[in-house]
């Protein structure tokens, strides 16, 4: 019984992993746009995270650790345009298309940022998107080693408005 059970969630888990998500046909109507200084040899990611927002259990998976449903997630990666020592992206937060059963959001971006020419290793949450403190100009400082973090604030959510330009530099600490 325990071995039919176990590879029933397997399954189960395998269909959900391989499930296509339903691709917006307008994903740039909710957006971020960066751009500003990068260091030479640096360069970043940035994923996007989107939840599902419904309670339907065909939109839950079951967390092992947490013993209980939470809501599932998918991710997004997209990468920037560099010229010399200026970046510039236009993120979509709406890749997923959010007017279906399981009522996709997209919740938070999270920074990877690496030396040109390398994997990324490290992520540090960029913006969760629930933030209050009005950010124009944001810098990451990232060290050798691939960990980044924000120059002076030490807060997650900084941008609260969508839809427009943020001047967004990328420092070599």
């Amino acid at each position: 019984m325990r071995f039919f059970i176990s590879s029933l969630l397997y399954l189960i888990a395998i269909g959900c992993l391989s499930a296509e998500m339903p691709k917006s046909s307008s994903p740039f109507a909710k957006y971020i746009q960066l751009s500003g200084n990068i260091t030479p040899s640096l360069t970043y990611v940035l994923k996007v995270r989107y939840s599902a927002t419904s309670n339907d259990s065909k939109c839950q998976r079951y967390h092992s650790n947490a013993g209980k449903f939470i809501a599932k997630t998918h991710q997004e990666t997209y990468s920037p345009i560099i010229d010399g020592m200026s970046h510039e992206i236009k993120l979509p937060l709406q890749e997923v298309e959010p007017n279906t059963h399981c009522q996709w959001k997209s919740v938070g971006v999270m920074f990877c940022g690496f030396k040109r020419g390398e994997k990324p290793n490290k992520c540090t949450s960029l913006y969760a998107f629930n933030g209050q403190h009005h950010a124009n100009e944001i810098t990451m400082e990232c060290s050798d080693r691939g960990w980044c973090f924000h120059q002076g604030s030490g807060k997650n959510g900084l941008i609260d408005e969508f839809n427009k330009e943020y001047v967004f530099n990328v420092l070599q600490k």
